[in-house]
This record gives structure tokens, sequence and C-alpha cells, in this order.
């Protein structure tokens, strides 16, 4: 049982780590300022660095650093469990 705990919180370990990955990896790129142009209001407002928007990258990004984080948490759990069956039984 302790080696099966110890096996998914490796995976779950993993997962997470790809998630933040793919969160560090994460921007969306600027759309094109003629097609804001036609109907944009102050609501639309934009920030962009680089041909990115910012906004929308940082949203993008939390989505993945929460599901890392949630991966994290259940990779934590597993260690407790773990923990639970020293013996290796």
């Amino acid at each position: 049982m302790n080696q099966a705990f110890t096996v998914l919180s490796m995976i779950a370990g993993a997962l997470s780590a790809i998630c933040w990955v793919c969160s560090a990896a994460s921007k969306v790129k600027t759309e094109n300022a003629t097609t804001r142009a036609a109907g944009s209001t102050f609501d639309d407002a934009q920030i962009s660095s680089d041909g990115h928007d910012v906004i929308a990258t940082l949203k993008l990004q939390g989505k993945w650093n929460s599901a890392a984080a949630v991966l994290a948490a259940v990779t934590m759990g597993f260690q407790v469990a773990a923990s639970f069956y020293p013996c290796g039984c």
C-alpha cells in the first residue's frame, strides 16, 4: 500500500510540475489593433507587452497555476497517506 501511495504521489507531483511549466510558458497574443478599434470602449482597455495581452495572459496562467496547486496538494495527501504504512505492507 505504501508503494502505491508513493507512486501516486510521484505521478501527481510530475503533473503539478508540468502544469507550472505550462503556466510559465503561457502567453496570449494581442489582438490585431484594427479589429479592436472598430468597437472599442474603455472596458476594452488592454495592456500589452512584447505583442502579448498581459491581462489575458495572467488569467490563463492563473488557470494553470490553480491546477498545479491542486495537484501539489494531492501529492502531499498521498505522501501523508504513505506515511501511515511505513512497513511497506
